[in-house]
């Protein structure tokens, strides 16, 4: 069998540059909810970049670039708070619009949240905000 010029079958390279697609929008949603780790992310981001460089558009290979840079050594900001049976930990990765806030109840993890905001001064912002309310529910912080 043939495939004829133009025709709607889709060739490899574009298949190609499709999957890396939906492989590097499924590493960052899984990073975001917390399903892998940044450390994680960071090695699949690699082994993704290591598998197709050279093999997909140039375009792929800076967005693989730019994804490493987000979990490589990404500074962060770790508050953590506590009252007679409750810790909660609060983490912002500097310049990231998000924040991930653990709630460990008589020592054990009882939720995990990640908070999407539209900018980092906005997940900054409400982070501050969170620890001044614990804060003054006369939480201490370490």
């Amino acid at each position: 069998m043939s495939i004829k010029p133009g025709s709607d079958v889709p060739q490899l390279r574009e298949e190609l540059d499709r999957k890396v697609m939906e492989t590097l929008e499924w590493l960052q949603h899984a990073q975001a909810t917390a399903r892998i780790s940044d450390a994680q992310a960071s090695v699949a981001v690699d082994a993704v970049f290591k598998a197709v460089s050279g093999l997909v558009d140039e375009k792929f290979t800076e967005i693989i670039t730019n994804m490493s840079a987000l979990y490589d050594g990404v500074p962060k900001l770790v508050r953590v708070l506590l009252n007679a049976n409750k810790v909660v930990k609060f983490e912002w990765g500097i310049g990231l619009s998000r924040i991930e806030v653990v709630v460990y109840t008589d020592g054990k993890e009882s939720t995990r949240q990640i908070k999407e905001y539209d900018t980092p001064a906005e997940a900054k912002a409400a982070a501050d905000k969170s620890i001044a309310k614990l804060k003054s529910l006369g939480y201490i912080q370490l």
